[in-house]
């Protein structure tokens, strides 16, 4: 089969890359953000498929042809910020699957002691790398890995905001010692589980990649002896993967594109409630055809007792950033979580911290550290479902929750009704047109506390803009989940104050990591901010 040795050979096969319609973009200016390039590239009418940004050029890719041959017409030699940019054909990315599959027979090594591990062992490896280290050591490490995060922002700061870096002596505040979990096992209550071939038996597994398919991997490897999975949650992945091995398809194939089943997302509760998302690829199937399949599944579901609810999702060749729509074949809408004491609604697609006993002590801590009192009001950004403002309402005079995703603004609005709350107001819409449109009918002597929980990259910078604005605001927690990722947001509520960044910077005084994710590398890290 070409496709095994031509790593160009996906360009041929059915379904849509935007490879193919790939441009390079150079002699763009220099200190170009990503978010000016988006400006530039919509004025001139273009919203492309994917940017990958490298330095002084970027590789653009469209979503068909004639966008790509009227870019390359409409772009070259145009006058951006002072540059000339030059505009060309781009070679499409090799396949790298079919890279790595070179490598590794160009490097073979018959004695390679790699390949006698079990890949039940290599799963291990990559999902709990710190499995049988002592707890204290692995505390050690996640503190290690936060101070080699500050000392990279310190860094920024000398540049950011020098005389805030002088008058700290050099020194950022201190980093605190790792937060323990009061658990360390079956503690997961969601996983997001691949449906591929077990290489070592040639079998359909539920279970997890070895690595991503960008790194050239899309074997799928067992689940059953990872201690940081819950009963449940292993007892489903095993009737699953039976479905899947009795059923006349065959798991999606990233690098051929055949096959159905893509992966599985279960969540469980502590109640005992499980709910599952199930994702294929639809083919070419015929709606009668769809509609058996999914009467197999819901029969599947009955007979196995153990979901409470149950989705799917067909999720072809995607050509737009679009969500595609969830269909439910059984079961509940939600399932429901206790977390400090509060019952929450869970939907299918809303944000719920992966480990539920852990993250009641990070929103205590959030809470001491923040000095939040019957005097503060609490600004909740990203609230999500409201996990964080709802359990911290009885501490405080008001919450205020803001989260662009309506249906997590519906949840949480249940969740403050379900548990008689009546001192939180959840509203829909972006936090950096919401905030100073909440701070103008708050009084200058309010005890104001900000409390941030973004996705892994940061805060979008006009959100972060919108905190520097916001001069009510003295005090501001940032709960993230990849302090090293997040090191952008982190240095732009620091700088030194400009045209861009207005208001006061923000200065660090205290960061906490917690060990959200014990027999793991990552933890949360929490970083108390002051004006």
């Amino acid at each position: 089969m070409a496709g095994e040795t031509d790593p160009y050979a996906y360009l041929n096969r059915e379904g849509f890359t935007s490879e193919k319609f790939k441009v390079e973009i150079s002699n763009l200016p220099k200190y170009l953000g990503m978010g000016q390039f988006k400006k530039f590239l919509a004025k001139e009418g273009f919203v492309p498929h994917k940017i990958k940004p490298m330095g002084r050029f970027a590789y653009v890719c469209f979503k068909d042809d004639m966008e790509k041959e009227k870019a390359i017409e409409k772009l070259n030699g145009v006058m951006f910020r002072g540059s000339k940019l030059e505009v060309k054909i781009a070679k499409p990315m090799k396949d790298p699957l079919v890279k790595k599959r070179k490598f590794d027979e160009v490097n073979s090594n018959d004695d390679d002691d790699k390949e006698s591990v079990p890949i039940s062992q290599k799963i291990e490896n990559v999902t709990l790398p710190y499995q049988g280290m002592p707890l204290s050591e692995q505390h050690s490490l996640k503190k290690k890995y936060v101070e080699d995060v500050f000392n990279a922002y310190k860094n920024e700061l000398k540049h950011a905001n020098r005389s805030l870096f002088q008058s700290q002596d050099g020194n950022l505040c201190p980093i605190e010692d790792t937060v323990a979990s009061p658990v360390d096992e079956h503690y997961r209550n969601k996983c997001d589980f691949t449906i591929g071939i077990n290489p070592e038996n040639s079998l359909a597994t539920v279970g997890f990649r070895l690595a991503s398919y960008k790194k050239g991997a899309c074997s799928v490897g067992p689940i059953a002896h990872l201690s940081h999975l819950p009963l449940k949650t292993i007892e489903a992945v095993a009737a699953l993967e039976e479905f899947v091995r009795k059923s006349e398809h065959a798991p999606y194939n990233p690098e051929d594109h055949t096959g159905i089943w893509k992966n599985v997302v279960i969540r469980t509760s502590d109640a005992g409630q499980m709910m599952a998302i199930l994702v294929m690829h639809p083919q070419n199937f015929e709606e009668k055809a769809l509609v058996e399949l999914k009467k197999g599944i819901q029969d599947f579901v009955v007979e196995s007792g153990i979901f409470t609810s149950f989705f799917v999702q067909f999720q072809g060749a995607k050509k737009s950033n679009d969500d595609v729509a969830l269909e439910k074949l059984s079961g509940d809408d939600f399932i429901s979580e206790k977390l400090c004491d509060l019952e929450f609604r869970i939907s299918p697609l809303a944000f719920f911290q992966v480990n539920t006993k852990a993250a009641e002590v990070l929103y205590r801590l959030v809470g001491d550290i923040a000095n939040v009192n019957l005097k503060s009001i609490l600004l909740d950004i990203c609230c999500g479902t409201g996990t964080i403002g709802l359990s911290l309402a009885k501490r405080c005079k008001k919450v205020y929750g803001i989260e662009l995703i309506p249906s997590a603004i519906e949840d949480a609005t249940y969740n403050a009704k379900a548990n008689a709350i009546e001192n939180c107001e959840f509203i829909a819409g972006r936090a950096e047109e919401k905030i100073s449109r909440l701070l103008d009918g708050l009084r200058e002597e309010d005890e104001i506390i900000a409390v941030v929980d973004p996705p892994r990259a940061g805060l979008h910078q006009k959100c972060t803009q919108a905190l520097r604005r916001a001069s009510k605001i003295r005090r501001l927690v940032y709960i993230s989940c990849d302090a090293k990722c997040a090191m952008k947001s982190f240095v732009d509520l620091s700088r030194a104050t400009s045209n861009t960044y207005s208001g006061d910077p923000f200065v660090p005084k205290r960061a906490i990591p917690v060990d959200l994710f014990p027999n793991t590398s990552h933890c949360e890290t929490v970083i108390l901010f002051e004006r």
